[in-house]
């Protein structure tokens, strides 16, 4: 995949972020620890995986590697609805400002992963993406188990 072809992906990804802040600020501020059973993680949890992903895995495209530490290294100390939509825009901010700084040749070096494979610099952004639209649809599945609405998946208003 050449620069430009994740420049578009990103310009895409750009507005699917719109419509995950939308979701994000319809959270009730009184239910940010709500899980549909225990063993999943709670819905503040999900967004800050959600944002946690693509951070890990752009700046391990910056970086060329990424480690087991990288993402224990996170921590998503949100206290509120607003704390998450600021970590959602300022690491979507970063993965723009990354993308854009690589060169072709960089975006082709290989990002060598804790778990044994290893990604060329510009896989690391797919996968930020396919993540996010995952994970997604798990948000938007515990808005509609908390009796909200999500907005329209193609919201790109």
């Amino acid at each position: 995949m050449e620069k430009k072809d994740v420049l578009g992906m990103l310009a895409h990804f750009d507005k699917v972020q719109k419509v995950t802040l939308k979701a994000i600020k319809l959270i009730p501020r009184d239910k940010l620890n709500f899980k549909p059973c225990p063993e999943v993680m709670s819905v503040k949890e999900l967004v800050c995986h959600i944002y946690s992903s693509e951070k890990v895995f752009t700046d391990g495209a910056k970086k060329g590697v990424i480690s087991e530490d990288d993402f224990k290294k996170i921590r998503c100390e949100v206290k509120n609805v607003n704390d998450l939509i600021n970590l959602a825009k300022k690491v979507h901010q970063n993965t723009n400002r990354i993308a854009k700084s690589l060169t072709p040749l960089q975006m082709k070096k290989k990002v060598k992963c804790f778990w044994g494979d290893q990604l060329s610099a510009w896989t690391c952004f797919t996968v930020s993406y396919d993540e996010h639209w995952h994970h997604r649809g798990q948000l938007f599945t515990y808005l509609r188990l908390m009796g909200i609405k999500p907005p329209d998946l193609y919201d790109f208003k």
